[in-house]
C-alpha cells in the first residue's frame, strides 16, 4: 500500500519493490516453495543444465582469463 501513496515512485523509499528484478526473485521463491511442498524437484532439469553450464563457463574463463580455449588447454592444466 505504501506504494500507492506517492505519485511518482522515485520519491518512494520502498521502489525497488516495484522492480521487474525484485518481483521476478519473489515470483521464483514462491514457485521453488510450492514446487518443494508438493514433493517436486524446485528446479527443471533444463534450468539445472544451464546452471551447471555457466558455472562451467565462468570457471574455464577463470582458468584461461579469456573464451580463447581450446579442449587441449583444458586437458593440458587437468591435475589428472
Amino acid at each position: 500500500m505504501t506504494l500507492f501513496c506517492y505519485q511518482s515512485l522515485d520519491n518512494c523509499p520502498f521502489a525497488h519493490l516495484a522492480s521487474d528484478e525484485y518481483r521476478e526473485s519473489v515470483s521464483n521463491s514462491i514457485n521453488e516453495a510450492l514446487l518443494i511442498e508438493q514433493g517436486l524437484p524446485s528446479s527443471t532439469p533444463l534450468v539445472q543444465i544451464i546452471q551447471q553450464l555457466t558455472v562451467a563457463k565462468q570457471q574455464l574463463h577463470d582458468i584461461f582469463k579469456d573464451d580463447n580455449w581450446t579442449l587441449e588447454d583444458l586437458i593440458a592444466t587437468s591435475t589428472y
